[in-house]
């Protein structure tokens, strides 16, 4: 059992949050929370848990500065020996300690962290969106020295620091989103001045900790950002260009005056990665702290638990998968048998081996099909895009059968292809450009395949994909094609990809039911953002304005339909309830009227029986008395 000690608590919250009330009396059990609204998402999520769920405290103690509502300390419980969790606010250590009462492990205070006297010194101490409020809880300057300087003495002499923090010089700052903590766009680009909160940028930060007797720091680049990571880089792995496209950012409703992801394809190939990161985070030390050998985190966080899983890259090329919980070790054999199979019918495919709960999967070394895609494109132009993506399509053909669709992963299918056409050899559902490397020497590895399905699947669903794929990671393709035209190009008109879209949705909707369909909505959401654009008139911006709240109204109406479908489901499952349990109660009533039927022919039968009895023993008597 936890222990919560406020003896350290004035008992006034400096900082409250109007949810706090409904999460703290949802933990005690009082109001449960069933469809949490965007605030309460981000407050109970376990994607939060991300920020550090991968990293290995090897079972050591650990005190956590700033708690909040204990949206990461259960995760930090199961990763260590011992957690020790401090919050200012009086309430969210109420909340911490309530959601995580159960474990053996935890202790809880509410007060100010310089107020607490520790016997012991931690291995860990963990500031997670906690050092920009140093100017708040200290009053000697300067603020933020003297909070790193009191935790550099928490710390054992080999203890690592790890902060989770906001870039100052954020590209999302730069183009124009509010200061997450002060809502004023441009201010942290520009300077704080005298306010209470701040944020630094990487060489600030680094210089900060160095003067604090952090003489060693390894920074990481979680994004979209700290709060809700999706993948987490390093400087021995940053961002490439081809995934540039694809990240997710979230401006949090704010408009920005650009594609941050257009922009940060060119800050790649500056290599300015790092100063443009929207977060950090930090592990700070001694040069007697081993630092973790972790240089590359990805999770899943739009998938169900049975399908979740975390890739992880160690140094020395070293590429490992986990479960994200005990549900996703079946999923994770099947990924291990696929790769098994492939290899052992001669496909060339990245080998896998499980070691106790990971799956070690070997690292290959080649180019990605985006990146021999755009040096095609900027060498060749048009004809050399063509050439490299008709390369692809051989390849996939090399993996197919030349056969009749008759036994098709979905019927509409068979109209579509009514001659013999090509269908992939092996049922590979993922089997597309992102999941494909190329090395000279060898040509094509496959790499990553979770998925594969018994039915027939056209080969054209794979270029499908992959034509789609690299159109959203290389510049080059746009440059002389629109996803239509690049489509057609290569035999894929509208009507024929609009049949093969289908396959996504029954495979990993219908069959596996491997979105979480809730969460995904919540994420995309987070994902769009609104780039504005200086309207020519005024009738312009009043457009402007109805669009985005047309966009607004319908994204509130999905939210609502959605919702709507889950009360409808559990009003279903609630109905087929009470239909079984009326069924049972007719059953039962309808047995109780047999018993009492029952047990009214056995009372006449008594009666009469007693009737009998009555005139034998009458008869008995009478005789008795004629014969005196």
């Amino acid at each position: 059992m936890a222990t919560l000690h406020l003896g350290f608590s004035t008992g006034i919250d400096q900082y409250v949050d109007k949810e706090e009330d409904l999460l703290l009396a949802h933990y005690r059990g009082e109001k449960l929370i069933e469809h949490p609204r965007d605030s309460l998402f981000y407050l109970t999520t376990k994607e939060r848990e991300n920020i550090l769920s991968w990293y290995p405290f090897q079972n050591k103690e650990v005190l956590e500065i700033g708690s909040g509502c204990g949206c990461i300390t259960g995760m930090l419980c199961d990763s260590s020996k011992r957690v020790v969790s401090v919050d200012q606010s009086q309430k969210r250590a109420r909340i911490t300690y309530e959601r995580h009462k159960e474990r053996d492990n935890l202790e809880v205070y509410a007060g100010n962290i310089a107020d607490i006297p520790f016997e012991k010194k931690f291995d860990y101490v963990v500031l997670i969106g906690v050092l920009e409020y140093a100017g708040r809880f200290f009053s000697e300057y300067p603020q933020d020295v003297v909070f790193l300087k009191m935790i550099r003495d928490l710390l054992k002499p080999d203890g690592i620091l790890l902060i989770a923090i906001e870039n100052r010089y954020g590209i999302k700052y730069f183009a124009g989103a509010n200061e997450d903590h002060l809502g004023k766009p441009y201010l942290s680009l520009t300077g704080y001045s005298k306010m209470d909160v701040r944020t630094y940028g990487k060489q600030e930060l680094q210089e900060l900790l160095g003067s604090c007797g952090f003489s060693k720091t390894k920074f990481y680049y979680p994004f979209p950002d700290y709060k809700l990571p999706s993948v987490i880089y390093s400087d021995d792995k940053p961002l490439s260009y081809a995934d540039a496209a694809l990240l997710p950012n979230y401006t949090y409703g704010n408009p920005v005056n650009f594609s941050i992801q257009e922009a940060m394809s060119g800050i790649i190939k500056n290599g300015q990665f790092g100063f443009f990161s929207n977060s950090f985070l930090v592990e700070a030390g001694t040069n007697d702290s081993h630092f973790a050998d972790i240089t590359f985190v990805k999770f899943q966080p739009k998938r169900t638990e049975d399908y979740q899983i975390i890739s992880i890259e160690r140094e020395g090329k070293r590429f490992v998968k986990r479960p994200r919980s005990s549900n996703a070790k079946a999923h994770l054999e099947n990924y291990q048998r696929i790769h098994e199979k492939m290899s052992g019918n001669g496909i060339r495919i990245c080998k896998v081996q499980r070691s106790n709960d990971e799956w070690q999967a070997e690292y290959i070394e080649g180019k990605s099909i985006s990146e021999l895609v755009d040096l095609a494109g900027e060498k060749n132009g048009k004809d050399g895009i063509r050439q490299e993506i008709q390369n692809l399509i051989d390849y996939f053909y090399s993996i197919s059968e030349h056969v009749v669709l008759d036994q098709p992963v979905l019927d509409e299918l068979k109209g579509l292809y009514t001659e013999p056409t090509y269908v992939l050899r092996y049922g590979l559902v993922d089997l597309n450009a992102s999941n494909l490397l190329y090395q000279n020497d060898v040509g094509y590895t496959l790499i990553d395949q979770e998925w594969e399905e018994i039915r027939q699947i056209p080969t054209d669903y794979a270029i499908m994909n992959s034509i789609g794929y690299l159109y959203s990671t290389c510049s080059t393709v746009k440059s002389f094609y629109s996803l239509t035209s690049l489509l057609e190009e290569f035999g894929l008109s509208q009507d024929k990809v609009s049949v093969l879209e289908k396959i996504s949705d029954i495979f990993f909707k219908e069959k596996h039911s491997v979105l979480d369909e809730e969460k995904s909505m919540i994420f995309d959401q987070l994902s769009q953002y609104e780039i504005t654009q200086p309207p020519r008139s005024g009738w312009e911006a009043e457009l402007n304005h109805q669009n985005k709240q047309v966009g607004i109204l319908s994204e509130n109406y999905n939210r609502v339909v959605t919702q709507v479908k889950q009360l409808e489901s559990e009003l279903r499952e609630k109905n087929e309830q009470v239909a079984d349990l009326s069924k049972n109660y007719n059953i039962v009533v309808e047995r109780i009227r047999t018993l009492e039927k029952l047990l009214e022919e056995r009372n006449q039968q008594v009666a009469h029986l007693s009737a009998n009895y009555n005139r034998v023993v009458k008869m008995i008597q009478d005789l008795g008395q004629s014969n005196g």
